[in-house]
């Protein structure tokens, strides 16, 4: 609990979902794990993940002016300062919770409490290695002649 008698906040950020689909990338990286020479130039690739998240972020304001200032935040999504901010972060607000009010005793006095509830959205990535498979030769043969029908080799790529 913040001490003294000055406005002072606190703030909670908890993903909430994410929304809509991802989108994938995928580029290819230097293999990670040793390779057999016959594999000639082999390389794994790294995935990369995009998707929209939901966030909750939760506001806490103590002591004096807690409650007026608690009221500024329904519409701080229309200050320009705040705009800039948002955009310069690739941030969208979606909206914001009813201002509650959560005054309370402590220290044998009074201490105004409010909590606001805003609802964001921003892009997130995700990047992770996947390791391409070791590559294989493979034969078709026909059973009753056992005449070679085709032949080849997969290198993971």
């Amino acid at each position: 609990m913040p001490g003294g008698t000055e406005l002072s906040g606190s703030y909670l950020l908890v993903p909430i979902r994410a929304y809509g689909w991802p989108t994938f990338s995928h580029t290819d990286v230097p293999a990670v794990e040793p390779v057999v020479p016959s594999l000639e130039a082999w390389t794994d690739y790294s995935t990369t993940m995009r998707t929209t998240m939901v966030f909750q972020l939760s506001v806490n304001l103590f002591n004096e002016g807690a409650g007026t200032a608690v009221l500024s935040f329904p519409n701080g999504n229309f200050r320009p300062d705040v705009i800039s901010l948002l955009r310069r972060n690739k941030i969208g607000w979606f909206r914001t919770s009813n201002p509650r009010n959560l005054t309370a005793l402590q220290n044998a006095g009074i201490q105004p409490r409010y909590q606001c509830d805003l609802t964001l959205y921003a892009e997130v990535e995700t990047t992770y290695a996947v390791l391409r498979a070791a590559g294989f030769t493979l034969e078709v043969t026909d059973a009753m002649t056992q005449q070679k029908l085709q032949s080849g080799q997969y290198n993971g790529s």
